[in-house]
């Protein structure tokens, strides 16, 4: 029996250590007026730690969304967790489809838009998340992620910057994890707890981490049953008890989690029964507001539920509210509140849209402080209105309670009330004095805080003993409203005056004596003084520092006072001799260095001694000293006179450090010849000043600096001495020398070809000896070879920089200026582009930049040519590449290929119309050419007269013979020219017949004529008269104009039948020729030779006979002429052309008679009877 009693009192104990909870309660009036200072009743037990809300009630009412911000980051996140971090804002969230860590920086409020960083997949193993938790722990940053995916838990590790991109853990799965979704952490007892949702499995995992997230945790599970899909997990407190809520997506439930044991123990479970209208609850957060605990659910679909608990969770009691999606889409998701001051602020995500959206709730708060942690608070509202507070009262272990309570605000208006008081001092008046601007009070209520009260406006009061009173001032107005104020007033104990005399004797004039003050007054009583002496204020300082001016006696007085009360102490000096006046002054105040001392004293002196306070003294007058440390001294100089007076003086004067030199002289490559060489002080601050100057000597002939750290140039190797001063900003120095070993520096230099835009520029290094390092710099380049490339990718001059490290180390630097020329542009124009002519090329390129120096044609595979201009004939059209390459002055060359089109060229041609005459000669120009736009004529006279007519007209005046130019032109400037001689001439006729030809048709003969025209002027329409055997003459017009000197064939147009008695055909031009021998020729039709009848026959008066015959070859004729006896009287061998011959003989030596003419001609013999007469 005893046994089981000690079993019921050791759960009773259990039961009362769970009970432990504090009593939220305080006390409000039931109305108040506007500005009504309220001072709140704190009636709660068992707490050690209050939060009042003066402005509670936000859960209440229905939340107003805003889209924040839209990002395409926003496309399947599931949850989102805020923290705050430094007094900004940041919320973390995963997007499940993409695994990638987005974070979202406010800045220093929620309602700012924030600003969205995509941190990727640290370790590349986020899968599928759909929780997690942010905790703080010893400055460090961590996250808990539940990997949905590979049903594990992540640990992130942000360190102490929360801006960070986390390492990631892979903490395991620990054998239970089976679709894990919601994640709630929590700490109690300094121990850190984390429960994770299963979906899987339909069950609660816990893990202890014990005190550190690092920790590795210990794992147990408990079921809920009827629950399937579990996702969102949320818990809260409510007095010492834990209670939670998860959501059952499959089912459409939501089941409580009541861990009325503790944390330790699994807890019951049930369903939600007041409202079960859900449609796929995935996240949930609970909050606790104004007294009252509420759970905001949020849907897959983008609904969302609010449960009202009311002023108990763990009843499981309350109602539930569908807000519906609020007008945003059908895919919300991720719900998070967060309580700022009094103001709750709420964020989901809408995955539709990809949006972040901002729930807030509607409700303005008019008190003077929102909230406030003190155990009595005062507040004050500034509008009329139903005022709801609450204080939620913390005790063990953070165990809550909350209560709520409302308070009505009238429309009158508080007056306004302060006071001030004046005097401190306990048994003496302290005044009070009100201050109210509003002149509307009517009653006034003091509280001295003593037990003593007043209803004066402005009381005056005798507080009796010292200390600190709260004096409270509550004062009634006309339109019945109140208000109050209160203040701390302290109250100290009156000051007692006293003082020492200083131990001197005698008291002697111009000694300086300290009167040391030991009154006893109160701490923080404001206490002042005044020293008097014979009646005269001389000094307010604690202690009195007092030198006498005359061999009198004096009363010193002293008065202590605070406000409100003062007391007084007299004492009196009855004897004051005569003494010197002492004094001194120093010049120099360095360690090591004279420092003199010049007595300054007057007055009769019979010995002086000097304390220097470094164990030395002197009995001179004017002392010089060398103070071998550093520091302040103390000097004193005593002075004595023969009245027994030993007046002295102290003077502290500060012996300032002598600074310990040293320097040291850089290594190569900062100690090398032709470059800078590094000298760095190695001096160190002396602990009572600084190092103010330096003066260095080079030891080359007079080079200083005044540097600290200076860089000197040698130009030669050596050893030399240099020697560093430093001076203190006191004028203290000291001097050291060192050597300083200066080794020879390679003489860079090099090269470059051409420097040209774009193009690769070769930097060859020039410089002479063994070298083992280079280092170039060209623009923001470097390179580490000997001799590199750069390539220019604008113009200018640019520093090009080589660094050259020898054997030895040293380094030797050369730069120089490389001009990066502007890039021409190649251009050229093409003049007479046309086939078969001088084709001009001209450069024009721009080239002030980089003038150019040589040039280089190609004409497509025809040619090439050089200079800025060029001519080239192309043999045929068509399109033809030319290419122009300059190269400038630079050493740069630029090309410019241009496909230049060869056209046809123009073709001179015309008429002239005569082209022979007589002066005046009008001539008109007719103009054929082909292929030209434009003319240009010349007509070779004396005034080089011209027309640019197409076909003009021109009269020659003058004899002569005229060359008529004609030029060309097509729209490309190609031209062609054409001439025709135009002759000016008195006429001179001569038209030869030179072939006549027998065209056989048959039966038929047509003759044909060829004229040749040797006159000097052309000939028109010529008639040629055609013999037919001399029995028939046949006239023809030849309808042409013959030019001189050219011929003409001419077929006549008629035929002439073959019949008996046609023996030959004569042609004959009919002109007035000038030589008209060669105006006939004759052919015969058959024979091969053919006589005409001499004539004239009978031949009278010593006539000439003419003799004709045809031949149809070339062949000799001989001609006979034989008297009547057949004697030969004459005979002569002719040479026959083919066609007419003609030949006369003279008959003037004939006797009249008749006789016989005989012509042959091989095997022709023909015989005529001549008739010779008188």
């Amino acid at each position: 029996m005893m046994r089981l009693f000690n079993l019921l009192g050791l759960l009773t104990t259990a039961l009362e250590i769970l009970a432990q909870c504090p009593a939220a309660d305080f006390t409000i009036p039931v109305s108040t007026c506007i500005n009504s200072t309220i001072e709140v009743e704190n009636n709660a037990t068992g707490a050690s730690y209050y939060e009042w809300d003066f402005c509670s009630g936000d859960l209440d009412l229905t939340p107003e969304v805003t889209a924040v911000v839209t990002n395409s980051l926003l496309f399947r996140t599931r949850s989102l967790r805020l923290i705050n971090h430094n007094n900004a804002w940041y919320a973390f969230t995963i997007d499940q489809a993409s695994n990638k860590l987005i974070r979202l920086h406010f800045g220093a409020s929620l309602n700012n838009t924030p600003v969205i960083t995509d941190l990727g997949n640290p370790g590349n193993l986020l899968n599928g998340v759909f929780d997690l938790r942010m905790i703080q722990e010893a400055g460090q940053w961590y996250a808990l992620v539940v990997n949905t995916g590979s049903n594990n838990l992540l640990r992130l590790n942000f360190g102490s910057n929360i801006e960070s991109t986390p390492t990631v853990q892979n903490l395991g799965s620990f054998g239970v994890l089976n679709t894990p979704n919601g994640i709630f952490t929590l700490t109690e007892n300094n121990l850190l707890r984390v429960f994770i949702s299963n979906g899987g499995s339909a069950e609660i995992i816990r893990m202890d981490f014990g005190s550190s997230v690092l920790n590795t945790p210990a794992v147990t599970s408990f079921p809920v049953p009827g629950g399937s899909g579990l996702r969102g997990l949320a818990i809260t407190r409510e007095c010492d008890r834990w209670f939670g809520l998860v959501t059952s997506y499959n089912n459409n439930k939501v089941f409580w989690l009541d861990f009325m044991n503790g944390l330790d123990q699994p807890p019951t479970t049930g369903e939600i029964t007041f409202f079960t209208s859900y449609n796929f609850p995935a996240t949930i957060a609970i909050a606790s507001d104004g007294g009252n605990y509420y759970a905001f659910i949020q849907s897959a679909i983008g609904f969302q539920y609010r449960l009202s608990f009311g002023s108990s969770i763990i009843d499981k009691l309350g109602a539930g509210q569908n807000f519906g999606n609020f007008g945003i889409s059908n895919e919300n998701f991720a719900i998070e509140l967060v309580k700022v001051n009094s103001d709750w602020t709420g964020f989901t995500v809408d995955l539709t849209n990809r949006r972040l959206i901002r729930q807030t709730f509607p409700l303005e708060c008019d008190a003077t402080q929102a909230t406030s942690n003190a155990e009595i608070p005062i507040v004050s509202y500034q509008h009329s209105g139903t005022k709801k507070i609450t204080l939620s009262a913390f005790g063990a272990e953070n165990a809550v309670s909350s209560v709520s309570k409302t308070m009505v605000v009238s429309g009158n208006v508080a007056p306004d009330i302060s006071f001030l008081n004046q005097n401190q001092c306990a048994g003496n008046d302290v005044l009070f004095t009100s201050i109210n601007s509003s002149g509307n009070i009517i009653a006034y209520d003091w509280n001295f805080g003593d037990g003593n009260t007043s209803t004066d406006s402005n009381p005056v009061h005798i507080f009796a003993i010292a200390g600190v009173y709260t004096t409270k001032l509550q004062v009634a107005a006309s339109n019945g409203c109140q208000n109050v104020t209160r203040n701390e007033v302290t109250v100290f104990n009156p000051p007692v005056a006293d003082f020492q005399l200083p131990s001197a004797s005698p008291f002697c004039t111009h000694q300086a004596y300290t009167f040391t003050n030991t009154s006893s007054y109160d701490a923080g009583s404001d206490i002042s003084w005044n020293w008097m002496v014979n009646s005269v204020g001389v000094s307010t300082d604690e202690d009195l520092q007092l030198s006498f001016s005359n061999s009198v006696p004096h009363e010193v007085k002293l008065i202590a006072s605070i406000p409100g009360c003062s007391s007084e102490m007299i004492k009196n000096i009855s004897t004051v001799v005569g003494g010197p006046s002492v004094n001194f002054n120093i010049t120099g105040h360095c360690q090591q260095a004279p420092v003199s001392f010049t007595n300054a004293t007057s007055g009769s002196v019979t010995a002086y001694t000097w304390d220097f306070d470094d164990g030395n003294i002197s009995n001179e007058e004017n002392p010089v000293h060398v103070f071998s440390a550093s520091g302040t001294f103390n000097v004193q100089l005593t002075a004595t006179n023969a009245a027994g007076c030993m007046n002295s003086v102290t003077q502290p004067i500060i012996i300032y450090s002598k600074p310990q030199t040293d320097f040291s002289v850089a290594l190569p490559p900062f100690s090398c010849s032709g470059s800078a060489t590094q000298f760095n002080d190695a001096t160190p601050n002396p602990p009572d000043s600084n190092i103010a100057s330096w003066l260095w000597d080079f030891d080359d002939g007079g080079s200083t600096s005044t540097l600290k750290n200076p860089q000197h140039v040698y130009t030669m190797p050596a050893t030399y001495q240099v020697t560093l001063t430093t001076t203190t900003n006191f004028g203290c120095s000291a001097t050291v020398q060192k050597p300083a070993l200066i080794l020879p520096s390679p003489t860079v230099d090099f090269s470059n070809s051409p420097p040209c835009r774009n193009i690769p520029v070769s930097f060859t290094d020039q410089t002479p000896g063994s070298n083992q390092a280079w280092l170039w710099q060209v623009e923001s380049s470097f390179y580490s070879v000997q001799n590199p490339t750069h390539t220019f990718t604008t113009t200018g001059t640019k520093n090009v920089m080589l660094a050259v490290t020898g054997a030895n180390g040293c380094v030797g630097t050369r730069t120089k200026q490389v001009v990066v020329p502007v890039q021409l542009v190649p251009d050229f124009t093409v003049e007479k582009n046309c086939v078969n002519q001088q084709t001009h090329f001209s450069d024009n390129t721009n080239d002030f930049a980089d003038p150019i120096t040589a040039w280089q044609w190609t004409f497509g595979a025809l040619g090439t040519g050089t200079g800025s201009t060029a001519e080239f004939t192309f043999p045929s059209v068509g399109s033809v590449n030319v290419n122009l390459v300059v190269t400038t002055q630079t050493g740069c060359s630029y090309s410019r290929l241009k496909s230049v089109s060869i056209e046809p060229a123009p073709m001179a041609s015309f008429t002239a119309t005569p082209t022979v005459g007589e002066p005046p000669l009008p001539v008109s120009f007719t103009n054929t050419s082909s292929g030209a736009t434009s003319y240009l004529w010349y007509f070779g006279d004396s005034g080089n007269s011209s027309s640019t007519i197409p076909s003009p007209q021109f009269t020659f005046t003058e004899l002569g013979q005229y060359t008529v130019e004609l030029t060309a032109y097509n729209p490309l400037s190609c031209s062609h020219k054409a001439t025709r001689t135009i002759h000016v001439v008195v006429p001179a006729i001569n038209v030869e017949v030179s072939l006549l030809e027998l065209l056989t048709n048959q039966a038929s003969l047509t003759p044909a004529v060829t004229l040749i025209n040797r006159s000097n002027v052309p000939i028109q329409n010529p008639v040629v008269r055609f013999d037919l055997t001399g029995t028939a003459a046949i006239n023809e017009v030849i309808p042409v104009t013959i030019p001189s000197n050219s011929s003409y064939r001419h077929v006549a147009s008629f035929f002439i039948p073959v019949r008996d008695g046609l023996d030959y055909v004569c042609a004959e031009v009919l002109l007035d020729d000038t030589t008209p021998h060669d105006n006939r020729l004759c052919s015969t039709v058959e024979a091969d030779f053919f006589v005409l009848e001499p004539y004239p026959n009978p031949v009278f008066g010593k006539q000439p006979v003419t003799i004709s015959w045809v031949s149809a070859t070339e062949n000799s004729a001989i001609i006979s002429l034989l008297g009547s006896s057949g004697q030969q009287v004459f005979s002569s061998v002719l040479s026959a052309s083919t066609g007419f011959n003609s030949v006369e003989i003279t008959t003037g030596q004939l006797r009249a008679g008749l006789y016989i003419l005989r012509i042959t001609s091989g095997n022709m013999v023909k015989n005529f009877r001549l008739v010779v007469g008188e």
